[in-house]
């Protein structure tokens, strides 16, 4: 397993997702592959490629989803 230098990217490896602040989550790929699967096919981002990054910030207001590849993205949502 990849080690990556932010205690938040190496928690959403471990957990469902992290929450960086109210209504804004970071999620692992793998988490977001699997949970997608179970949106509904009108969902805007049921056929989006997760695999293209290794994390995943979404908000509950849509903006989004946003690829993270390592803790200098993180930080644009910190």
């Amino acid at each position: 397993m990849k080690r990556y230098n932010s205690p938040k990217l190496a928690e959403a490896l471990t957990i469902e997702y992290v929450e960086l602040s109210a209504g804004v989550y970071l999620s692992c790929a793998e988490n977001m592959i699997c949970e997608q699967k179970d949106w509904d096919n009108d969902d805007p981002s049921k056929n989006f490629d997760f695999t293209a990054a290794p994390f995943w910030v979404t908000t509950n207001d849509g903006r989004g989803p946003f690829a993270v590849y390592d803790s200098e993205d993180l930080s644009e949502y910190l």
